[in-house]
């Protein structure tokens, strides 16, 4: 089931609610981003069934991912630089 991801637009603190449905079964602090950059995806990134975070800042190009266990941050990886800002992630 999906869950929701809240970020703080003023100090880069995110959190997550665990939901059940429409029901919010659980929720906590993730981790704090820089404001620079934004959310541009959620998936399975590295295959373990559960959908990983990805993150951009597009005043410099670089491509980070979350990736995720459930509510809980298990790592983070540059994945890559794009400098040509005109460029956006797509599906």
């Amino acid at each position: 089931m999906a869950d929701l991801m809240w970020r703080n637009s003023a100090t880069g603190e995110v959190y997550c609610w665990t939901m059940n449905g429409s029901d919010v079964v659980g929720d906590g602090y993730v981790g704090t981003v820089d404001t620079a950059y934004d959310i541009e995806g959620a998936g399975d990134y590295d295959g373990d069934g559960k959908a990983d975070l990805l993150w951009r800042r597009t005043s410099i190009g670089e491509v980070w991912v979350w990736l995720m266990n459930d509510a809980l941050k298990s790592a983070e990886a540059l994945v890559g630089v794009v400098a040509d800002t005109q460029y956006e992630i797509g599906w």
